[in-house]
């Protein structure tokens, strides 16, 4: 019988694990604690370094961060040696380019990942390095003042700035006598230091507050959407999300209204999925489909607009000796006690949706040997996800809805997996990196405005395109498959609003650093 998992997060301690807590693997080594201390067992559960450390972190790009007295910190490897003495009060969040901020005596360098002082510890505050130049803060008059430094601490930009922000697209948003505008990388005044307030540069478009309402220029500070908003986002894949009169939604680059989702198709070269047919209604009973089974058509893939009643299914022909109907419109612990049910037949969950409310289920008889799992649980179960691939089991699918993760994960002789959280919008460049490493878009599900998606390598696929609208393109569609391209996923993605729903307006591109 094939597996059902839930994930639930327990402490306890069982023969098996005789450590008070295990914090799941990273790199090979898990972060164990006992009585107080912390220290690496390996995936043998030998204990590799000893249990000694007061505070303790997850290993990332070979080093952790940690402390014997818990008050001053330092970096070992993966051997257990220091490689940054531990005589560090505190740390930014991690090296980059071989670099990290790091406080010592109260004042804040910089310093390599091999130990060596980059930066003398002299300023109040500083950030990275970002294309030679690192925000820093100095105190005058019982003031915070920012600037800019060099890779080796020297002054670029002057300590005359209430408040300023990291580089974006060249420009670095900057506040001087209370008012805000732009300086270059020279420190030159390139937009007039006027604004109430303003973001950082995303996408060619800076959001600037003028009198109470929030619009966008672009780097000439010539007004592209005018100031009518109370609150906005910096722009995101050409969209923002916008605040006006205590109504929520998101707009383009022309300031146009955009619809509360938006479809994304994925087309795939190298899979044989079978001659393939689509259908998009409201009716799961429509006559086409009807035909399209009697012809030896089965379900292949099925979403549902979570803002209307209506699907996009496509059919492919291969063989099976049973296949379900769409189960649609369950709740979350009917979708769970479905899958279960299909679980204890034997067969396998093939096609997992969320729409309007409810969860859509397809299961087809993949033969007894298929090993497949599924997880649920309200926070992305990446631990249990990573044990899984240890067993050579994959996501094939997965869909996020109502607070709820379903994932499935089957066995298969691929060459690996990796599941990659995109903040605030699709990263295309994050996959086309991951393409040239033979990396393919497997799995995408949104969780308010984030993405997970899932990258596998060794599935045969040879080439991928993406197809966007906030309609379903019909015609584009048929175009990619005159040119033999085949349907591989199709998501309705919700664009989520929270300006509506709460108070805080974090911005990814607008950075404080006081700490």
């Amino acid at each position: 019988m094939l597996a059902c998992v839930c994930v639930i997060s327990v402490s306890a301690q069982t023969s098996d694990s005789p450590y008070e807590k295990e914090h799941g693997y990273s790199e090979g080594l898990c972060r164990v604690e006992y009585k107080g201390l912390s220290g690496y067992i390996d995936e043998r559960k030998k204990e590799v370094i000893e249990l000694k450390y007061k505070k303790a972190g997850d290993f990332v790009d070979g080093l952790a961060k940690v402390s014997l007295d818990g008050k001053l910190f330092g970096y070992i490897n993966k051997q257990g040696k220091v490689v940054v003495p531990l005589e560090y009060e505190d740390f930014m969040w991690g090296f980059v380019d071989g670099a990290t901020p790091a406080k010592k005596n109260g004042k804040w360098g910089s310093v390599s990942e091999k130990g060596k002082t980059l930066i003398p510890h002299e300023f109040d505050n500083l950030y990275y390095h970002y294309d030679g130049l690192a925000l820093a803060v100095k105190k005058s008059g019982g003031k915070r003042m920012y600037g800019f430094v060099d890779e080796k601490g020297k002054t670029i930009v002057p300590f005359i700035y209430e408040e300023a922000n990291t580089f974006q697209e060249d420009l670095a948003r900057v506040q001087k006598d209370g008012k805000f505008g732009f300086i270059d990388r020279k420190g030159k005044v390139v937009i007039p230091i006027q604004y109430t307030d303003c973001r950082a540069f995303s996408e060619g478009l800076a959001a600037v507050n003028s009198n109470g309402k929030w619009g966008f220029i672009d780097k000439s500070n010539r007004y592209v959407i005018s100031p009518a908003y109370d609150r906005v986002q910096s722009f995101i894949g050409g969209e923002a999300q916008v605040l006006k009169g205590g109504k929520a939604w998101y707009i383009d680059k022309t300031g146009k209204q955009l619809p509360p989702g938006r479809w994304l198709f994925v087309f795939t070269k190298g899979l044989k999925t079978g001659d393939q047919f689509w259908y998009r209604g409201t009716d799961l009973e429509d006559k086409a489909i009807k035909t399209k089974l009697n012809e030896g058509y089965r379900y292949y893939d099925v979403v549902q607009n979570q803002d209307k009643r209506e699907y996009f299914i496509v059919m492919s022909k291969f063989s099976t000796s049973w296949q379900s109907g769409i189960n649609y419109r369950y709740d979350n612990d009917k979708a769970w006690e479905k899958i279960k049910e299909v679980y204890k037949d034997g067969r396998c969950i093939t096609s997992l949706s969320y729409g309007k409310d409810k969860w859509s289920i397809i299961a087809t008889d993949l033969g007894r040997n298929a090993g497949e799992s599924a997880i649920t649980n309200t926070i992305f179960p990446e631990t249990r996800l990573e044990e899984y691939r240890k067993e050579g089991k994959y996501i094939t699918s997965m869909a996020h809805g109502d607070g709820k993760w379903f994932i499935v994960v089957r066995k298969a002789r691929y060459d690996g997996q990796q599941v990659e959280k995109f903040y605030g919008g699709w990263i295309q460049k994050t996959v086309d990196e991951y393409k040239k490493k033979d990396y393919y878009v497997t799995a995408v599900a949104s969780e308010n405005d984030d993405y997970y998606v899932v990258f596998t390598k060794g599935m045969g696929i040879k080439e991928q395109i993406f197809l966007w609208g906030d309609d379903i393109p019909m015609r584009e569609i048929n175009q990619y498959w005159a040119k033999g391209y085949q349907s591989y996923r199709s998501y309705y993605l919700p664009r989520y609003t929270t300006f509506d729903k709460s108070d805080d307006d974090d911005d990814w591109f607008f950075l404080r650093i006081d700490k």
